[in-house]
This record gives structure tokens, C-alpha cells and sequence, in this order.
């Protein structure tokens, strides 16, 4: 299972026997996402202002269940305040509707629709927030791929992310479909740079430990080791 919430799901629903179930969590390739110089590049290339933070959701607009409609309303009670540039990023037959929501909201300046991209890594790099506000969630490769890059992160406390992410230790957990809580964190690092940086850090520092691909391999060695000797037994 890719996280122990998956695991226990499994168990319940499907009557798999816990001790026959392994968390093989899902990992990245640090390599691609090590913070660098260029984040001015690319905010250039895309057009933002090199003054203003960015917030950043990585998802399909298939349907509501990521928190696009949730940040867009969150960036909306923030305008005036807390200005935010976002990038969404990822397609999705919801894409227009969420387009049309921002302008209603005045954000059709601010909300930056990407549609599918094949390079996500650089995008991290214009990135000074990221943020994940699903309703429901296994394990998202893109929260780890952002904390990988080194940014703080905001995610629903659902699922396997929870497993993930440590509140106020290398990130931010708000309860779902909470617009009024993701505003409060987005203004809380807005307003604590210090505190940004350092959940930045942890967050890096966790994906190292925990989440790379060397990581992955040796556990899922473990696993195959495990079934061998009880085979062979």
C-alpha cells in the first residue's frame, strides 16, 4: 500500500490480513528538485512579478476533490491584504470553470492556468508556496516533489498525507474544504518568512530521509527478502 491509511483501508474493506500488507510509500527523484538560482528565470518566462510570493497547486481539474475551488476562494479573502500569484498547474475538463471563478472573484490577473505540463520541477522553482487542499488523498507525488524542492506546504490533514506531513514540523495541516483555515496558514507564512524557510528546510530534509528512490528500493528489497525467506522456511 502506498500509505498506512491505504493499508488500513485495504484491511477493512477488503479483509486482507494486516500482517500480509506492506507501506511502500511513493518516492521521488531529488536529483531534478534541488532548489537553484533560477527561480527569476522562470518567473520571468511566466510572466509574474519577481515582488510578489507565488502559491502553487499541482493537479487535475477533473473534479473539485484537489482544493482548486478552495484556494481560489482562499486567494480571494487574501487580495487585498496578502496578495498571491498562483499556478495551477494541470488539465482538466473543470479548468474553464475554475478560470471563470477567479474572474469573478477579481483574481483573473493572479490565477495562472497552465493546463498539462511535462516539467513540474521547474515550475517548483517558482514556486514559494505550495499548497494541496484535497478532500480526500492516498499519497500525492506532488507534495513530495515540492517538499523535495525545499518549499513549505499546505495540505488537507486526509488519507496518507497526514503520514507525510508533521504540522508545524516541515509543513502546515488544515482540516478539509476549509477555506477559511487555508487563508490563515497562506497569511500565517505571508507573514513569517522565517517560519516558511525553516518548514522549507524540514520539509527537504524529511523527503531525503524517508522518500527517495534509494529509500523506496530498499524497502521494497526488504519486502521481496521477507517473502523469500518465508517461502524458502
Amino acid at each position: 500500500a502506498v500509505s498506512g491509511g491505504v493499508g488500513e483501508y485495504v484491511h477493512q474493506h477488503c479483509g486482507t490480513d494486516p500482517a500480509k500488507i506492506r507501506v511502500l510509500y511513493n518516492a521521488v527523484d531529488l536529483v531534478p528538485l534541488q532548489k537553484s538560482p533560477e527561480s527569476l528565470k522562470v518567473r520571468e518566462e511566466l510572466g509574474l512579478p519577481p515582488d510578489q510570493p507565488v502559491v502553487g497547486l499541482v493537479a487535475r481539474l477533473d473534479h473539485r476533490a484537489k482544493g482548486h475551488l478552495e484556494l481560489i476562494q482562499a486567494l480571494a479573502l487574501l487580495k487585498d491584504r496578502h496578495p498571491l500569484h498562483a499556478l495551477m498547474v494541470g488539465g482538466g475538463r473543470r479548468q474553464e470553470e475554475m478560470r471563470e471563478l477567479a474572474a469573478s472573484l477579481g483574481l483573473q490577473d493572479k490565477v495562472h492556468f497552465l493546463g498539462n505540463r511535462r516539467d513540474v520541477p521547474v515550475l517548483l522553482q517558482a514556486m514559494d508556496i505550495f499548497v494541496l487542499p484535497s478532500h480526500n488523498e492516498g499519497v500525492s507525488l506532488a507534495v513530495l516533489e515540492a517538499m523535495a524542492a525545499g518549499l513549505p506546504v499546505i495540505v488537507s490533514a486526509v488519507g496518507g498525507l497526514p503520514e507525510i506531513v508533521q504540522h508545524e514540523e516541515n509543513g502546515l495541516l488544515i482540516p478539509p474544504k476549509d477555506v477559511e483555515a487555508l487563508a490563515r496558514s497562506l497569511a500565517r507564512l505571508r507573514e513569517n518568512p522565517d517560519l516558511a524557510r525553516k518548514l522549507g528546510k524540514k520539509a527537504r530534509e524529511h523527503i531525503e530521509a524517508h522518500y527517495s528512490l534509494e529509500r523506496m528500493g530498499q524497502v521494497a528489497n526488504a519486502a521481496y527478502d521477507e517473502l523469500v525467506q518465508n517461502k524458502l522456511g
